[in-house]
């Protein structure tokens, strides 16, 4: 008998039901059950292995994709550090000039909405404020129009 033919005395000593049952099982391991035929408790349990799953998986790429000198905007540059790149680079705003331009704008804003308190209860200085818009304010008709 050569080696590479088959020993038919093994095979026939197998019982055929013995591999029908291996062949069985094995295509049961692989199905997914019915969401029905699990208690909720299984649900949960799986649904959290599932998330972990997905959770580790997505670290893992965000590693492959993010570089870590990607995170230099996150920290915060010292002063003399920011100074130095400020010569080298003629683009990068001056110190202040953020603050500066806060308060320019917020004073834009105050100049063209004018914003002061009011005590209700004095009439005399409330159609003050209200000036020649307290017609508008007093016919509620007009406002519906």
């Amino acid at each position: 008998m050569s080696f590479f033919q088959p020993n038919l005395q093994l095979i026939q000593q197998l019982n055929m039901n013995d591999i029908r049952k291996a062949r069985e099982s094995r295509k049961k391991g692989n199905l997914i059950k019915p969401t029905i035929n699990y208690i909720p408790s299984t649900l949960e349990k799986r649904a959290k292995k599932l998330v972990t799953k997905i959770q580790s998986n997505f670290k893992n790429d965000v590693k492959k994709v993010y570089h870590q000198s990607d995170q230099l905007t996150k920290v915060k540059i010292s002063r003399e550090s920011y100074q130095e790149l400020a010569v080298v680079e003629a683009n990068l705003l001056f110190e202040n000039s953020v603050s500066n331009e806060h308060i320019a704008i917020t004073n834009n804003i105050n100049q063209l909405i004018k914003i002061s308190l009011v005590n209700i209860n004095e009439k005399d200085k409330l159609e003050e404020a209200l000036g020649s818009d307290e017609s508008e304010f007093r016919n509620p008709k007009k406002l519906l129009i």
